[in-house]
Parts: structure tokens; C-alpha cells; sequence
């Protein structure tokens, strides 16, 4: 992409099924792309896959990071991790999908073909260059505002798609088709869109070296789509995929990522105060009785433990010799009611303040 190689955001896609099928999650409720993953043109990448708990509705939370891989001559490096993608994982529960006739009779009925003919040279020419892996779009209907594509392996590829749940390079190439369909809005200068957020990933069977595709609309600049194998059964589902637009600046952001930084990020250990252990400093907590923090330190601490209202009313009452107290907490937590944007947005102000 603008000469940058990526990660499709197809193999995040991969990546979250497989770790769902290891925790009996089989279904990805939501997976949101928030960098883009560049490969370097030397060394590794190190991925970081994290599934959390699950929450009491059975669902669990699903974060993708990334890291140069240190080689010998920087033993001493430690890069910082990328996040690049967050979600949610669950349980699809018993339903079963049933086959789509539209897929099952191939062409499907009154849809017209559409001609894909140096369809992926015009691709490369708008900064999007496909290997050969990834050019699998071979046919494709259209009906109405729906597409149906045909997507294949090379032929020296098709027994690789056992190893995956859906190949990345197929289930990319199901989106080539996006370009046949009025789904994003037409611009006057190209662009480059990627997946941003997929919602509603269920699968059905694994391993196809082949699929039959439909794409609809699912709202402003998102599609759904439909996936059987060869013979029609179903495959896969996606309830909607978003797209957005993307810089050529942007991707060569992500670049230098890779590269080393006059930069970094580090953690300052900071010895315990020395009131920490039950002397007679003094500890003081702002707005304590608001948050509940006061009754909790008190039984945690010998130290005492004074309230103020805000930074103002202690800095008016220190004491007689104007020492501040040895530790000053804050509670910056927002609204317990919930987590709206209007309570986060003054969270965020108090604690800067």
C-alpha cells in the first residue's frame, strides 16, 4: 500500500478466530484496526495477542500488538509495543446459518457479470499492488446494489488454505470487489481505503481454498458479506466491515516506527516515601469523602489521614509550619453512574488540573 507492505487486516481477522476457537469464543463481535502493521524489509515482527477475562455475559476483550523483533547486533534494544487492533470475543450461541440460496445457485439468478479485466493492474496504479497470492478475485455478478464475486487460491497455494480459518488472502481478495460496487462514496483524487472495523464475524466451516461471495451495503461506507465454499455452503458471515480512508503520509508514519528513535518511552522506579510504613507523616486525599478513597486509607495506613476539598483549601490549611503533608491523592475516576463522554471528558480535566 503506497509502497509500504502491511498486514491485511484480513490476518487480524484470522488471528482473533483463532484465539477465540481457544477460549470458546467463536465468534468476533467487533475488531477495530487502530495502526496499521508494516512489515520491515529486513528482521521479524514479534505479534502480542492478548484474549482478557471473560465478562459475565461470557464475552471477552481481544488486543493485537506488535514489535520489531531485536536481532544480536542490539541485544540491549527493547522497542515499545504497538497496539493495533481491540475488540471483543463470544460465543455465537446454537444457531445455525443456513445455506443462502443466492449461493447455492452459482451464477446466482438475474445478477449481470461484470468484467474485472486489468482490474488489478488499475489497482497498482492507485497505490494498492497485489503479489500473486492476494489477486484471487476470478469472477463477479452484479444485482442490484449486491456484488457476487468468485475468489480462489493459486492452485499452488490451495492446500495452505487448511491451515487457517479463512485464508487472509482470500477473505482480502472478497474485498477487491468492493471496487465493482457504489459502496464508499466516489472521490475526484484516488484513494486508499483499508478495513477499519469489523462487526459480527461468525464462521460456519474452515479451511475453503475457494469461496462464493456476496457483498451488500451495511450503511454509509460499509458493506456485509456472505461467504460459502465452491459447492455453496456456508462459510462465513461478516454483519458489516467499515472502511476508511488512509495517507500515504500515514503509512509512512507507521514505517518509521521500525526504525530507532532520538525517542522512547521508560518507567522511573520511585523509592516509598519514607511515611509509608506507619510513621507520623501526614497523608492528605482531595474531595476523600466524595470518592470513598478516605475510609479506605484510614484502614489501610497508621499514617494520618486528612480530607480537603480541592488543592486550594489544602494549600489554606496546611499546617502551623507549612510543611505539605508527605503523600497528596487524588481520585480522578469519572462518574460512577456511567461511563458517557460528557463524565470521561471532566475526568480527564480534573486530573489535568
Amino acid at each position: 500500500v503506497a509502497d509500504v507492505t502491511l498486514l491485511p487486516g484480513t490476518a487480524f481477522v484470522e488471528l482473533a478466530l483463532q484465539a477465540g476457537d481457544a477460549v470458546g469464543c467463536d465468534r468476533v463481535e467487533e475488531l477495530t484496526m487502530e495502526a496499521p502493521l508494516v512489515l520491515p524489509e529486513e528482521g521479524g515482527v514479534r505479534i502480542q495477542l492478548v484474549v482478557a477475562a471473560p465478562t459475565d455475559a461470557g464475552r471477552r476483550r481481544v488486543t493485537v500488538y506488535s514489535r520489531p523483533e531485536t536481532g544480536p547486533a542490539e541485544p540491549d534494544a527493547d522497542p515499545q509495543w504497538t497496539r493495533h487492533a481491540t475488540g471483543v470475543l463470544a460465543a455465537s450461541g446454537p444457531a445455525v446459518v443456513a445455506a443462502s440460496a443466492d449461493l447455492a445457485v452459482w451464477p446466482p439468478a438475474d445478477a449481470e457479470p461484470l468484467d474485472i479485466d486489468g482490474m488489478y493492474e488499475r489497482f497498482n496504479a492507485t497505490g494498492l499492488g497485489y503479489g500473486p497470492v492476494f489477486q484471487g478475485l476470478r469472477a463477479a455478478w452484479r444485482r442490484g446494489e449486491e456484488v457476487f464475486a468468485t475468489i480462489a487460491l493459486p492452485a499452488e497455494q490451495r492446500d495452505e488454505a487448511g491451515r487457517f480459518r479463512v485464508h487472509p488472502a482470500l477473505l482480502d481478495a472478497a474485498l477487491h470487489a468492493m471496487a465493482l460496487g457504489g459502496f464508499v462514496a466516489r472521490s475526484a483524487e484516488p484513494q486508499i481505503r483499508l478495513p477499519f472495523a469489523w462487526n459480527g464475524v461468525s464462521l460456519q466451516a474452515v479451511g475453503a481454498p475457494a469461496l462464493r461471495v456476496r457483498l451488500a451495503p451495511a450503511g454509509s461506507e460499509a458493506i456485509s458479506l456472505t461467504v460459502a465454499d465452491e459447492s455453496g455452503r456456508p462459510v462465513a458471515s461478516v454483519e458489516s466491515l467499515a472502511v476508511r480512508t488512509v495517507s500515504p503520509d500515514q503509512l509512512a508514519s507507521a514505517r518509521q516506527a521500525f526504525h530507532e528513535s532520538l525517542f522512547r518511552l521508560d518507567w522511573t522506579a520511585l523509592p516509598a516515601p519514607a511515611g509509608a510504613a506507619g510513621s507520623t507523616a501526614r497523608w492528605a486525599v482531595l474531595d476523600g469523602d466524595a470518592s470513598g478513597l478516605l475510609p479506605l486509607l484510614k484502614s489501610a495506613v497508621s499514617s494520618p489521614v486528612a480530607s480537603h476539598p480541592d488543592l486550594a483549601a489544602l494549600g489554606r490549611e496546611l499546617g502551623s509550619d507549612g510543611a505539605a503533608p508527605e503523600l497528596v491523592f487524588a481520585a480522578c475516576a469519572a462518574s460512577p453512574a456511567g461511563a458517557d463522554v460528557a463524565s470521561v471528558h471532566g475526568a480527564a480535566h480534573r486530573a489535568l488540573e
